[in-house]
């Protein structure tokens, strides 16, 4: 479904993402850890865009993301060239990102309405389901500033759903909560595994990555360090790096 071919990607002189070479199938769930400022979160933009490589290049179902051919030549996509791409691939956000003057139906059925260009009808409907998905239906008239963080980042993730997308991407979704919330939205993406969503996180919870993960990528200085099943990942002693960062994880 989504294959990486030698991603760079450099701001300035800082060069963090390093000939990155990743592939994954439809169906797969792939969690990408590694300590801070390994690139992880940047690696996880480039998929829908958000970040542009500086080079190499991505495709999403065999075709590329980031060109189109004119008279044999590539070129840049750009603008609304990008829109198509990034309605099939969702994207949850730590700091969730939702509208706080729309209530939280209203968050959810924008991107149907006026992206999909669903009738107000069907993208309600769809809407509430949703909500009622995550455990929210009852919050559907309130605004976000009345809901606590676990509860705006379900919604967040009701939002992106609401976009039929192929495949979603988390960014650290639980990192901006409190302690006790955290369950509440690792309970909604379980859910969606058992449902076959394919799935993109990235997190610091290693054991929901050792539970629900199908591959774990550890990145650290721009690079794939290591790329294991979970058993394989958390029974690894060859590597020091990792063997480091999951004392340093156990400790804290």
């Amino acid at each position: 479904m989504l294959k990486t071919l030698h991603i760079n990607k450099y701001f300035g002189e800082d060069h963090v993402l390093k000939d990155i070479n990743f592939e994954m199938d439809a169906g797969e769930i792939v969690v990408i850890v590694g300590p801070s400022g390994s690139g992880k979160s940047t690696f996880l933009r480039t998929m829908n865009v958000l970040e542009r490589p500086t080079s190499g290049d991505i495709l999403f179902m065999d075709e590329s993301i980031l060109y189109k051919k004119i008279n044999e030549k590539k070129v840049h996509k750009k603008g609304k060239e990008l829109t198509p791409t990034r309605t099939e691939i969702g994207m949850v956000f730590q700091s969730f990102n939702l509208f706080p003057h729309k209530t939280v139906l209203q968050n959810v059925v924008e991107g149907p309405l006026f992206v999909r260009k669903y009738e107000k009808e069907q993208a309600t409907k769809e809407g509430e389901s949703l909500l009622e998905k995550v455990g929210l239906l009852e919050k559907k008239n309130q605004y976000p500033d009345a809901l606590s963080g676990g509860q705006q980042q379900r919604v967040a993730i009701a939002r992106a759903l609401a976009m039929n997308p192929k495949l979603m991407l988390f960014d650290e979704p639980t990192s901006a909560l409190d302690p006790e919330l955290i369950g509440e939205v690792l309970n909604v993406i379980k859910k969606l595994a058992k449902e076959g969503m394919t799935m993109v996180i990235v997190t610091h919870e290693m054991n929901f990555a050792r539970n629900l993960a199908d591959r774990i990528i550890f990145m650290d200085q721009g690079k794939i360090v290591r790329n294991a099943s979970p058993k394989e990942f958390f029974n690894s002693t060859e590597n020091k790096r990792i063997n480091q960062f999951l004392a340093n994880i156990d400790r804290g």
